[in-house]
């Protein structure tokens, strides 16, 4: 008697199956909520976008993996990575080589910290991709953090120490974006940090010290064709502390180019640019975009 094979039954990708993939290999990782915002326009994901992820998973175009979780959180949405299969694909949706997107299969065995905090910068980093185009700018660059610590542009600037010697520093951004005004004519950009609450208010202050000496640095200007700094976006867990970073930047100078938000605050990408949702350090309300930044 012959025992009757199984087999998948046969799976063609859609238009949006494909921007998805496409979208995946951009961003390196995305949650199924991150998808879901992206293309329902939903804050969680639906019904809908689970099954095109589980088909395009069980197809081997997507990878995917549960986030660890606390016993007293409940379940976190499944992250999205690239696959085999949808590395051609992915090329063929952006127009390059499979080789430009600079895929390996050990990209997806990301340590959980490291993978905590790139979903948090692709929070902020969705959300101002949707944001952008409703309130009549155009996203013109992303540089996410391994582009900006490669060697081809992170910038290493040289300060002179209480004792005379020279010191070599660099700052480490978690993204740049840069953004057409709405005039068509002015340039916004900006540096992101993604905070999750566990960085020491100490090693914030060393790293806005860090940012006011880049930005006065030769290196910043060549690098940027900069003549004065842009601003850092701070987006971080709660209100709490939200006002403890911004206090914190305050007492070491640093003033109206660092701003500060919330995850929560930036949940809707509508609020996200003209809305007052961000909190300029030496400053107490609220403050949008295009507020104009200190010489």
């Amino acid at each position: 008697m012959t025992t009757p094979t199984t087999t998948r039954p046969s799976f063609t990708p859609t238009d949006r199956d494909r921007q998805i993939v496409s979208a995946v290999s951009t961003h390196r990782a995305l949650t199924s909520d991150q998808v879901a915002l992206l293309f329902w326009g939903d804050i969680k994901a639906n019904s809908r976008c689970r099954t095109r992820l589980r088909n395009l998973a069980e197809h081997g175009y997507l990878e995917r993996l549960e986030q660890p979780v606390a016993l007293s959180e409940g379940r976190r949405p499944l992250v999205y990575f690239l696959a085999r299969r949808g590395l051609a694909l992915a090329a063929a949706q952006r127009g390059v080589s499979e080789a430009a997107i600079e895929w390996k299969k050990e990209h997806n065995d990301v340590r959980w910290p490291f993978l905590d905090h790139l979903i948090a910068t692709n929070d902020v980093r969705v959300r101002l991709e949707l944001a952008a185009p409703r309130a009549g700018f155009t996203l013109l660059e992303w540089l996410d953090d391994k582009t900006l610590a490669s060697l081809s542009i992170r910038d290493q600037f040289t300060v002179a120490r209480p004792s005379g010697a020279a010191q070599q520093l660099a700052v480490g951004p978690d993204g740049y974006v840069s953004l057409l005004d709405p005039d068509g004519r002015t340039r916004h950009r900006a540096f992101i940090e993604a905070d999750r609450g566990t960085v020491p208010l100490g090693r914030w202050q060393d790293k806005v010290r860090r940012y006011l000496l880049y930005f006065r640095s030769p290196a910043f200007a060549a690098r940027y064709r900069a003549s004065k700094p842009f601003r850092v976006l701070a987006v971080t867990t709660s209100d709490t502390r939200l006002g403890n970073m911004k206090r914190a930047a305050e007492e070491v100078g640093g003033q109206t180019w660092f701003w500060f938000s919330t995850y929560a605050a930036l949940s809707d990408p509508a609020d996200v640019l003209h809305r007052p949702t961000w909190f300029m350090a030496g400053r107490q309300e609220p403050v949008g975009f295009p507020y104009p930044l200190a010489p």
